[in-house]
Protein backbone atom coordinates (compact mmCIF):
# COMPACT_ATOMS: atom_id res chain seq x y z
CA UNK A 1 0.00 0.00 0.00
CA UNK A 2 1.31 3.15 -0.98
CA UNK A 3 0.63 7.16 0.32
CA UNK A 4 0.52 10.26 -1.17
CA UNK A 5 2.27 12.75 0.62
CA UNK A 6 -1.15 14.84 0.20
CA UNK A 7 -2.87 11.91 2.39
CA UNK A 8 -0.66 12.80 5.63
CA UNK A 9 -1.26 16.94 5.35
CA UNK A 10 -3.38 18.00 8.21
CA UNK A 11 -1.90 21.27 8.02
CA UNK A 12 -1.08 23.45 4.98
CA UNK A 13 2.77 24.13 7.35
CA UNK A 14 4.62 20.56 8.20
CA UNK A 15 7.25 20.48 11.20
CA UNK A 16 10.37 18.86 10.58
CA UNK A 17 12.99 18.31 13.14
CA UNK A 18 16.18 16.26 12.51
CA UNK A 19 17.82 15.02 16.09
CA UNK A 20 20.73 12.67 16.95
CA UNK A 21 21.02 10.90 20.11
CA UNK A 22 23.66 13.26 22.27
CA UNK A 23 27.24 11.81 23.24
CA UNK A 24 26.56 12.83 27.01
CA UNK A 25 26.49 9.88 29.47
CA UNK A 26 23.30 8.84 30.61
CA UNK A 27 21.47 7.20 33.55
CA UNK A 28 18.43 5.36 32.84
CA UNK A 29 17.80 3.69 29.92
CA UNK A 30 17.62 5.88 26.55
CA UNK A 31 15.66 8.38 28.57
CA UNK A 32 18.01 11.20 29.41
CA UNK A 33 19.35 10.71 26.02
CA UNK A 34 15.48 11.13 24.24
CA UNK A 35 14.82 14.11 26.71
CA UNK A 36 17.76 16.00 25.80
CA UNK A 37 17.09 14.95 21.66
CA UNK A 38 13.76 15.53 21.74
CA UNK A 39 12.27 18.19 24.56
CA UNK A 40 9.07 17.83 23.29
CA UNK A 41 6.89 16.43 20.59
CA UNK A 42 4.44 18.67 19.11
CA UNK A 43 1.15 17.66 17.08
CA UNK A 44 1.31 17.37 13.40
CA UNK A 45 5.17 17.17 13.43
CA UNK A 46 7.75 14.73 11.28
CA UNK A 47 10.96 14.04 13.27
CA UNK A 48 14.19 12.17 11.78
CA UNK A 49 15.92 10.72 14.20
CA UNK A 50 19.12 8.54 14.73
CA UNK A 51 19.73 7.12 18.09
CA UNK A 52 23.19 6.40 18.09
CA UNK A 53 22.81 3.28 20.42
CA UNK A 54 21.58 5.53 23.12
CA UNK A 55 18.44 4.16 23.53
CA UNK A 56 16.11 1.82 21.92
CA UNK A 57 12.83 1.49 20.69
CA UNK A 58 10.81 0.39 24.04
CA UNK A 59 12.51 3.83 25.57
CA UNK A 60 10.95 5.44 22.61
CA UNK A 61 7.62 4.08 23.06
CA UNK A 62 8.02 4.90 26.83
CA UNK A 63 8.84 8.65 25.98
CA UNK A 64 6.11 9.39 23.54
CA UNK A 65 3.59 7.89 25.85
CA UNK A 66 4.89 10.99 28.31
CA UNK A 67 3.44 12.91 25.19
CA UNK A 68 0.35 11.72 24.48
CA UNK A 69 -1.03 9.87 27.56
CA UNK A 70 -2.47 6.62 27.92
CA UNK A 71 -2.98 5.35 24.13
CA UNK A 72 -3.75 1.96 22.18
CA UNK A 73 0.21 0.70 20.85
CA UNK A 74 -0.17 -1.36 17.75
CA UNK A 75 3.28 -2.91 16.73
CA UNK A 76 5.54 -4.74 14.05
CA UNK A 77 8.69 -6.11 14.86
CA UNK A 78 11.37 -8.76 13.31
CA UNK A 79 12.46 -9.47 16.98
CA UNK A 80 11.81 -8.74 20.55
CA UNK A 81 13.55 -9.56 23.77
CA UNK A 82 12.71 -9.83 27.73
CA UNK A 83 13.56 -6.53 28.59
CA UNK A 84 11.44 -4.88 26.24
CA UNK A 85 8.32 -7.41 26.86
CA UNK A 86 8.25 -7.19 30.45
CA UNK A 87 8.32 -3.27 30.06
CA UNK A 88 5.69 -3.16 27.85
CA UNK A 89 3.54 -5.87 30.58
CA UNK A 90 4.38 -3.06 33.14
CA UNK A 91 3.57 -0.39 30.79
CA UNK A 92 0.43 -1.90 30.24
CA UNK A 93 -0.35 -2.38 33.46
CA UNK A 94 0.21 1.37 34.59
CA UNK A 95 -2.86 1.80 32.11
CA UNK A 96 -0.21 3.57 30.07
CA UNK A 97 -0.81 1.45 27.24
CA UNK A 98 -4.70 1.32 26.95
CA UNK A 99 -4.40 -1.80 24.62
CA UNK A 100 -1.54 -3.60 22.91
CA UNK A 101 -1.83 -5.33 19.29
CA UNK A 102 1.62 -6.82 18.00
CA UNK A 103 3.02 -8.30 14.86
CA UNK A 104 6.14 -10.64 15.49
CA UNK A 105 8.39 -12.84 13.37
CA UNK A 106 7.34 -16.13 14.09
CA UNK A 107 10.82 -16.83 14.68
CA UNK A 108 10.24 -15.41 18.13
CA UNK A 109 8.93 -18.71 19.87
CA UNK A 110 12.65 -20.16 19.08
CA UNK A 111 14.44 -17.09 19.40
CA UNK A 112 12.91 -15.66 22.34
CA UNK A 113 10.57 -18.08 24.13
CA UNK A 114 10.37 -16.33 27.74
CA UNK A 115 9.00 -12.51 25.70
CA UNK A 116 6.94 -14.80 23.30
CA UNK A 117 5.33 -16.06 26.59
CA UNK A 118 4.87 -12.40 27.98
CA UNK A 119 3.61 -11.36 24.91
CA UNK A 120 0.79 -13.90 24.77
CA UNK A 121 -0.30 -13.54 28.26
CA UNK A 122 -0.11 -9.34 28.11
CA UNK A 123 -0.80 -8.38 24.76
CA UNK A 124 -4.66 -8.24 23.63
CA UNK A 125 -3.52 -9.30 19.98
CA UNK A 126 -0.43 -11.11 18.71
CA UNK A 127 0.15 -12.48 15.48
CA UNK A 128 3.48 -14.19 14.42
CA UNK A 129 4.26 -13.61 10.70
CA UNK A 130 7.63 -13.38 8.57
CA UNK A 131 7.71 -9.80 9.22
CA UNK A 132 10.83 -7.77 8.84
CA UNK A 133 8.73 -4.54 9.21
CA UNK A 134 9.59 -2.25 12.11
CA UNK A 135 6.46 0.28 12.70
CA UNK A 136 4.86 1.16 16.26
CA UNK A 137 1.45 3.60 16.38
CA UNK A 138 0.45 4.82 19.47
CA UNK A 139 -3.00 6.38 19.03
CA UNK A 140 -5.71 8.08 21.49
CA UNK A 141 -8.69 10.25 21.37
CA UNK A 142 -6.01 13.45 21.62
CA UNK A 143 -2.62 12.47 20.39
CA UNK A 144 -0.95 10.25 17.28
CA UNK A 145 2.61 8.98 16.93
CA UNK A 146 3.81 7.27 14.18
CA UNK A 147 7.12 5.18 14.53
CA UNK A 148 9.10 3.97 11.41
CA UNK A 149 12.07 2.67 12.16
CA UNK A 150 15.40 0.14 11.75
CA UNK A 151 14.89 -0.54 15.38
CA UNK A 152 13.57 -3.72 17.07
CA UNK A 153 12.30 -3.74 20.55
CA UNK A 154 15.80 -5.20 21.70
CA UNK A 155 18.18 -3.45 23.76
CA UNK A 156 20.31 -2.32 20.87
CA UNK A 157 24.40 -1.66 20.68
CA UNK A 158 23.63 -0.20 17.16
CA UNK A 159 23.45 2.82 15.30
CA UNK A 160 19.50 2.82 14.35
CA UNK A 161 17.46 5.73 12.28
CA UNK A 162 13.85 5.80 11.94
CA UNK A 163 11.11 8.96 11.80
CA UNK A 164 8.57 9.73 14.20
CA UNK A 165 5.34 11.08 12.67
CA UNK A 166 2.24 12.79 15.25
CA UNK A 167 -0.31 13.50 12.49
CA UNK A 168 -3.24 11.92 13.06
CA UNK A 169 -3.90 10.91 9.09
CA UNK A 170 -0.53 8.98 9.44
CA UNK A 171 -1.63 6.55 12.71
CA UNK A 172 -5.02 6.40 10.82
CA UNK A 173 -3.72 5.21 7.76
CA UNK A 174 -1.55 2.64 9.18
CA UNK A 175 -4.04 1.34 11.31
CA UNK A 176 -5.79 0.62 8.26
CA UNK A 177 -3.47 -2.03 7.19
CA UNK A 178 -2.38 -3.50 10.60
CA UNK A 179 -6.17 -3.68 12.49
CA UNK A 180 -6.49 -6.33 10.02
CA UNK A 181 -3.86 -8.46 10.53
CA UNK A 182 -5.70 -8.93 13.94
CA UNK A 183 -8.65 -10.28 12.83
CA UNK A 184 -7.32 -12.84 10.24
CA UNK A 185 -6.76 -16.81 10.80
CA UNK A 186 -5.27 -18.15 14.25
CA UNK A 187 -2.74 -16.26 15.13
CA UNK A 188 -0.14 -16.89 12.93
CA UNK A 189 0.12 -14.97 8.78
Amino acid sequence: MLFAKDEFRSRAEQTTRVFAGGTSPHVTAGAKALKSALPEVLPDSVYHYVSRAKWSMHDLLQYLLSFTGPADVYFTTWNITMGPATLLMELKRAGLIRSLHAVVDSRVKVNAPEAHQILMMNADSLKLAKVHAKVMVIHNEFHSAVVVSSQNFTNTKRIEAGVIDTHEQTALSHLEWLKPLFTEGNGTI
